[in-house]
C-alpha cells in the first residue's frame, strides 16, 4: 500500500465539494475506458474515481480507472475490490447508500491499519521485548540488539537516524518532529500516543501482546 497516496487522496476527497460521490459509479461521465483517453471527468464518481479526478497526471494512461487508481494506491486486486467495490460497508446497505463520510472514514481505518500492523509485526518479530536503554528509557532503534519499539518499527530504516534517540541536543523525537519529516504521514497524535505507551509501559512480551491485541479488536484493524 502507498500510504502517502492513501492520505493524499483522503486529503483531496475532504476538499473536493464538486463531486458527487456515488459508489455504484467510477466515473460514468467519462469519454474513454482507458484513464488517457479521459478529457471530461464527469462529476459523480466513487472513490477510484476521485483518485483519477486528482491525480490523473500521476497514473498509467493506458490503464482503466479502476485499474490506474488501484496501481497508484499500491493496492493488490483484493485490496482494491475491498475497497472500491464498498465490501466494508454494512451488509444491509446498498452500493447507492454508502456516503462519502462513510468512505472517508474506511480510508482512516486503513490508514491506522496500515501503521499499527508495522508495529504490531515488528514487535512480534522480536517476540514482544522492548527496545530500551541501559537506562530504562525505551528507544526507537537499540544499536545493541537491533530491537525497535512500536513507532521505532513504523520508521523505515533507511531513514533511522540516532537524533531520533536524543543523541543531539534537540532531545527525544516526538510526533510533531516526525510529522514536519513527513515520515508518518496519516498517524494522529492520539494513534500515535497510544501505540507507543503500549510499548514502553508493557515490561513482559505477554502482556505486551494482549494490549496490541486489545487495541486491534477495540479500533476494528483486522
Amino acid at each position: 500500500m502507498n500510504i502517502k497516496n492513501l492520505v493524499r487522496l483522503r486529503d483531496a476527497m475532504l476538499a473536493d465539494t464538486n463531486t458527487t460521490f456515488n459508489m455504484v459509479n467510477v466515473l460514468p461521465e467519462r469519454d474513454g475506458d482507458k484513464v488517457g483517453d479521459i478529457t471530461d471527468c464527469g462529476t459523480v464518481a466513487c472513490i477510484a474515481g476521485l483518485a483519477v479526478i486528482h491525480f490523473i497526471t500521476e497514473m498509467d494512461p493506458k490503464l482503466h480507472p479502476w485499474d490506474a487508481a488501484e496501481k497508484w494506491l499500491g493496492l493488490t486486486k483484493e485490496e482494491g475490490y475491498r475497497l472500491f467495490g464498498g465490501q466494508w460497508a454494512a451488509m444491509d446497505k446498498s452500493m447507492h447508500q454508502i456516503t462519502k463520510d462513510e468512505a472517508l472514514a474506511e480510508i482512516n481505518r486503513l490508514i491506522h491499519k496500515y501503521w499499527f500492523d508495522r508495529a504490531y509485526n515488528g514487535l512480534a518479530g522480536q517476540e514482544w521485548q522492548q527496545s530500551k536503554k541501559w537506562s530504562g528509557q525505551c528507544m526507537y532503534l537499540d544499536p545493541n540488539n537491533g530491537r525497535r519499539c512500536a513507532v521505532g518499527h513504523m520508521i523505515d530504516p533507511e531513514l533511522y537516524d540516532p537524533d531520533m534517540d536524543g543523541d543531539s541536543d534537540g532531545g527525544v523525537w516526538g510526533w510533531v518532529s516526525f510529522t514536519h519529516q513527513d515520515l508518518l504521514p496519516g498517524l494522529t497524535l492520539d494513534q500515535f500516543n497510544r501505540i507507543q505507551k503500549m510499548h514502553d509501559s508493557n515490561v513482559t512480551p505477554d502482556n505486551m501482546q494482549a494490549e496490541f491485541d486489545a487495541y486491534r479488536t477495540e479500533h476494528n484493524l483486522t
